[in-house]
């Protein structure tokens, strides 16, 4: 199983939520963003694994964006 954080820092509030597995972190991203995609705004997530990135702190392991409609 692995431990993850999700960011998103286009959200507001800005949100950070530690996640069991990337499968949970995506989910919580889709559910966090779908009012604003659905606004037409731009959101992106980070997903951070622990201790993957341990070595480049500031670089996500995984990004996930909803696009833009329009």
């Amino acid at each position: 199983m692995t431990h993850c954080t999700i960011k998103i820092p286009d959200h507001v509030p800005d949100t950070s939520m530690e996640c069991r597995s990337i499968g949970e972190a995506k989910q919580h991203f889709m559910t966090v963003s779908r009012d604003s995609y659905q606004l037409g705004i731009r959101i992106t997530g980070y997903i951070h694994l622990a201790g993957a990135s341990d070595q480049k702190k500031n670089e996500p392991d995984y990004i996930l964006s909803t696009g833009e409609r329009g």
